[in-house]
């Protein structure tokens, strides 16, 4: 299939074809109402915040700091915050900490 595809100059070579192949069916995955659900169910579910300061955060947050409790966060499951954290931590990441959210599989 791919061979036949090359002759006619829509792809370059066989690995550009599946490339082709492959965007299409994410394509047609992404937009399918029950995929797009069942991926966000377990994002939710699977979703872990980690944390760790900049130079200037760890001059920053001391203890009187409101974001103390936050200054090291490892795999904090993003359903175990509560309240204002996730506010907290967006609103002060840009000055004083690299925060990544990931995803973590069993």
């Amino acid at each position: 299939m791919a061979a036949f595809l090359i002759d006619y100059r829509q792809f370059e070579s066989a690995p550009d074809v599946l490339n082709g192949v492959r965007h299409l069916v994410a394509m047609q995955l992404a937009h399918d109402p029950v995929v797009r659900k069942c991926v966000r169910t377990a994002y939710r579910e699977r979703a872990v915040i980690k944390v760790h300061p900049t130079k200037k955060g760890i001059k920053e947050i001391d203890e009187n700091h409101q974001c103390y409790s936050m200054k090291y966060i490892i795999n904090k499951p993003i359903t175990d915050l509560k309240n204002e954290q996730y506010l907290k931590l967006h609103l002060v990441s840009f000055i004083v900490w690299y925060w990544k959210l990931d995803v973590e599989y069993q």
